[in-house]
């Protein structure tokens, strides 16, 4: 058994709308097993967001479900990327830094 299948994967979720929630995530995510804490919304200093999300996913399992099932369906009426990201400690960093933003 590969041991990295069952290590935390974050994925990235891009074109997210302003208005979109950490419940709301979790509710399209919920098939996955994505509860409101796995999901982080970076925002700007004024609260507007970037229009991404990062989601923490219990196993690349899953996160490479989330990809292959989700990814350009519709998320509150706009289609969404959706993408594995290689970074251990994402969700150690509270303060998501700018460098992550550049994708």
């Amino acid at each position: 058994e590969n041991e990295n299948e069952n290590k935390i994967v974050n994925i990235l979720l891009k074109g997210i709308p302003a208005f979109a929630t950490t419940h709301s995530i979790s509710e399209f995510l919920k098939d996955y097993e994505i509860t409101r804490d796995k999901v982080k919304i970076p925002r700007l200093s004024n609260g507007q967001i970037y229009g991404i999300a990062y989601v923490e996913c219990k196993s690349m399992e899953i996160a490479k479900k989330i990809v292959f099932q989700k990814s350009k369906t519709k998320f509150q009426n706009r289609p969404i990327g959706i993408e594995i990201i290689e970074n251990e400690n994402l969700f150690e960093n509270e303060n998501l830094s700018l460098n992550l933003l550049k994708i």
